[in-house]
């Protein structure tokens, strides 16, 4: 059951949802469920995440359990912002398996608000990499996503 706090009115003519929002590895992009499920006719949801000061260096904590909530119409979803910790594979999961006509997933570990600079990532983000790779190869595998999944910025 949703917190009373959470809860949102009917968005029944929302299609395109742009959220940006910052937080750490504490935090959970769950809450933000209610949200995207008050929307049923939205086709596509992006979703900007800022690290607060390197907070995806520190303490890691275990994944939480998703909602079951089907979005019928939910079609293209872009995680900017992603990393592979707990707080964003959570939420990526919660939306791979909610969206019954998802067509195209972008996983993009860069800002959306730093694209157009030489270096997309800070250097300590490019020493996750390799992580972030691993985990977006995980969600390939575990939900068969094929050519749905795009990555960008991991040169």
């Amino acid at each position: 059951m949703v917190p009373e706090k959470f809860k949102f009115p009917l968005l029944a003519n929302l299609k395109n949802f742009e959220l940006k929002t910052y937080g750490s590895e504490s935090d959970s992009l769950l809450n933000f469920a209610p949200l995207i499920e008050a929307a049923p006719s939205m086709l596509r949801f992006s979703l900007e995440f800022i690290w607060i000061e390197n907070a995806w260096l520190n303490g890691r904590r275990q994944k939480k359990a998703a909602t079951k909530c089907p979005h019928q119409c939910l079609k293209e979803v872009e995680l900017a912002g992603f990393v592979g910790h707990a707080i964003d594979m959570e939420f990526a999961e919660y939306l791979i398996e909610n969206a019954i006509a998802l067509e195209k997933i972008i996983i993009d570990p860069a800002n959306l608000s730093w694209r157009g600079y030489e270096l997309s990532l800070p250097d300590e983000r490019l020493k996750e990499i390799p992580n972030i790779i691993e985990q977006v190869m995980k969600l390939q595998s575990k939900y068969s996503l094929g050519d749905k999944l795009v990555l960008h910025n991991l040169e």
